[in-house]
This record gives structure tokens, C-alpha cells and sequence, in this order.
């Protein structure tokens, strides 16, 4: 096919759709065929000795998608740049900056000086290797395809798919989901006429917060504000907490399925966040970041994409007073309001009257006794 200029939002949209379905049925085949063989761990090796693990399927899933991408029917190979989740990390020492570099070998981390004129699709096939290697639920496969070139920069599309292959996807206009429909042969196919719109619900009922807490690294450096939070907060006795988070569970958040907050307190990378945020933010949600405080707008999440090896902090709620709540008592600046001798022995007492129900207030020094 020769094309004379990008592609709509619509019909990428579209393209991704099928790529999506297609891809999705031939992961699910071959674990089928060989589960043994799809898991194997493989090490890639990217510049100056650096090795990464990934499963066989993960780079088998990533290919796949960028392959079709690139189908000679499309057009789109002097129109778009496909960056995975399996080749963005060989950047993550060196960086990337997309509004003053454009690349020329994604594998090679080959780059030139000049901004990147293409649009751009980082994806992640399997988000949730890990939880897929275990057989758990809340993997997805996620993309966002954004405008690196226009001024400010801009999203596109945002498409995930969760591991019972709803898709979730939300242009500038519209945000939805689509359950699969599978045929006799058990493929795997979506409906356009079968949209359900996403919208954020406006009351929240049994507070569901989610956070990634899978690595040791993100469990044990949870914010100190965040229990003294979860003691103040209205309805904490039918609080569930989860330490599941990132794309699958943004995505029910802008469905209203139980899930009111998602927060990330160490940072994820761009694939891991941009997608899920961008939908919610689109169904009505409420963004914060953690650091300023601000909101976080789809400009933002946008420019964030110009460096995809940066990482965000943040807290997406579907509210904005909850947001505001929990991404204060989040905010690093405050912990020393939050610190209790009683919980950690550390003599940090300093906080706000108020702050920590259920523990007496005292000046800052080591623990009484």
C-alpha cells in the first residue's frame, strides 16, 4: 500500500485492534502447544555487556505486534516507530530523548541529533511476565501511540488488553472497552457495535487501592504517610488493598470495577504507566504527581513520553479528593509528619495533630521506655 501522510487516531485505532486480536490468539496458541517452551527464560544482551532475562514468549509477543505493524498492506514503515518493552532497556543508561534525537537502530541503540518526526508506538506484549509464568491473572498487553513531533507533543491512542482480552483503548475522542467474542475455532475477534464507554464512577463504595508491591524493593520503601492515611480514612473497615497495580488495574478504575486508586511511589517507566493513566484520565480520573503535587494532564503524560526511560510518580484516583488525600500523605516531603517510634523505632515523631489516629502525638528524640 503507498500512503502520502500518517494515520488518523481512528485508523490506528483500528489497525490495532486486529493487530491486538491476532497477536493475543497466537500467544495464547503457543502456550497451549508448549506452555515449557513459551516460558523458557532467555538473556538478551545490549551495550557494553548489559544482559536482560525475558521469557521466550515475551520477545516472541513483541516481534509479532511490530511485525504487523509493518505489514507491506499497511504503509506505515516511514511513518511510525515501534519501541517494546523487550528493546527500550538497552536505552536506559544512555537515554533517549525523542525531541532531539531520533532513532535509527533500536537494537543497536543507534541515534541521530534531529528530533523524531515519526509517530511512536512503545508497547509492552506481556506486562506481567512474571504473573504469566505463575499462571496469575493481571497480566495485559499494553501500547501508546503518541505525536512526539507536534507542539506540545500528543497522544494518539492508548490500547490495553487485560488477560481475559478485554480491550481497553481511548483517543482524543472517545473512551471504551470491548469484550472478545471467539469463535468456534476459538479465535478472537471484537466487535465495534459492542462498545461499553468508560466512565469513572462519581462515589466511590468500598475503597479498592492498588499499588505495586510484588519486588522487595517497592514493599519495603512504602511511603510512612500511606498507613497513617489508611488509619484516617473514611469506610477503612471495608478498605481492600491489593499489590497488584500499573495497566490492568488503571483500566478497571475507568471501568468502575471496584478500583478507586492506583498509586506508584518509586516510579514505572512510561509503557508501564502511560497507557492504563492516559484511558483512566480520558474516563474522568483524577492524576497526580507525587512530587509536585499537580495534576497531570494528557499533555503531560505526552511530554513524559519524549523520554520513555524517565520514570513517573504518581497517583490516579477516581476522585479528586481522594487523590489529593493520598498523594499528600505520599509526598516525601511530608514523612517525617507520618513517622511513629511505636511502628519503626526510628525517634521521627514530628507530625501534624491529627495525622495518625490512634497514636499519641509527641516532640521529635528517641522512643520513650
Amino acid at each position: 500500500m503507498q500512503r502520502y501522510s500518517p494515520p488518523s487516531s481512528d485508523e490506528l485505532r483500528d489497525i490495532a485492534i486486529t493487530i491486538f486480536a491476532s497477536t493475543r490468539q497466537g500467544l495464547r496458541d503457543k502456550l497451549a502447544a508448549n506452555r515449557d517452551q513459551a516460558l523458557i527464560s532467555i538473556q538478551e544482551e545490549g551495550r557494553r555487556g548489559k544482559r536482560k532475562s525475558m521469557l521466550n514468549i515475551d520477545l516472541w509477543a513483541e516481534d509479532t505486534c511490530a511485525d504487523a505493524f509493518f505489514h507491506p498492506s499497511l504503509g506505515l514503515r516511514d511513518y511510525l516507530l515501534v519501541l517494546g518493552e523487550e528493546t527500550l532497556w538497552r536505552f536506559e543508561k544512555q537515554g533517549l530523548d525523542l525531541s532531539a534525537q531520533t532513532v535509527v537502530d533500536p537494537i543497536k541503540c543507534r541515534v541521530e541529533n534531529r528530533p523524531e518526526q515519526r509517530l511512536v508506538a512503545i508497547l509492552d506484549m506481556i506486562d506481567g511476565s512474571d504473573l504469566i509464568e505463575r499462571d496469575l491473572e493481571n497480566w495485559c498487553s499494553a501500547m501508546v501511540v503518541f505525536s512526539p513531533a507536534t507542539r506540545p507533543p500528543r497522544i494518539l491512542l492508548s490500547v490495553v488488553q487485560d488477560s481475559r482480552d478485554r480491550i481497553y483503548i481511548a483517543t482524543d475522542s472517545e473512551a471504551f472497552m470491548i469484550e472478545a467474542t471467539r469463535g468456534a475455532d476459538g479465535s478472537i475477534s471484537y466487535d465495534p457495535t459492542g462498545k461499553v464507554p468508560l466512565k469513572v464512577p462519581a462515589k466511590p463504595d468500598k475503597l479498592g487501592i492498588c499499588f505495586y508491591a510484588q519486588k522487595l524493593s517497592h514493599y519495603a520503601t512504602v511511603p510512612i504517610g500511606f498507613k497513617a492515611w489508611l488509619t484516617s480514612v473514611r469506610g477503612r473497615d471495608a478498605l481492600r488493598i491489593y499489590t497488584l497495580a500499573g495497566n490492568p488495574m488503571m483500566v478497571r478504575l475507568a471501568n468502575g470495577e471496584k478500583i478507586h486508586v492506583v498509586f506508584e511511589h518509586k516510579g514505572q517507566f512510561a509503557h508501564d504507566a502511560v497507557p492504563g493513566a492516559y484511558i483512566a484520565w480520558k474516563a474522568g480520573a483524577k492524576l497526580i504527581d507525587l512530587d509536585s503535587q499537580r495534576d497531570i494532564t494528557a499533555c503531560n503524560l505526552a511530554s513524559a513520553l519524549l523520554r520513555p526511560t524517565d520514570k513517573l510518580r504518581y497517583v490516579l484516583a477516581s476522585t479528586n479528593q481522594l487523590g489529593r488525600s493520598l498523594a499528600k500523605h505520599l509526598n516525601p516531603r511530608n514523612q517525617k509528619e507520618f513517622a511513629c517510634a511505636e511502628c519503626d523505632g526510628s525517634g521521627l515523631q514530628v507530625r501534624k495533630p491529627g495525622t495518625e489516629p490512634g497514636h499519641a502525638r509527641r516532640r521529635s528524640g528517641p522512643p520513650r521506655g
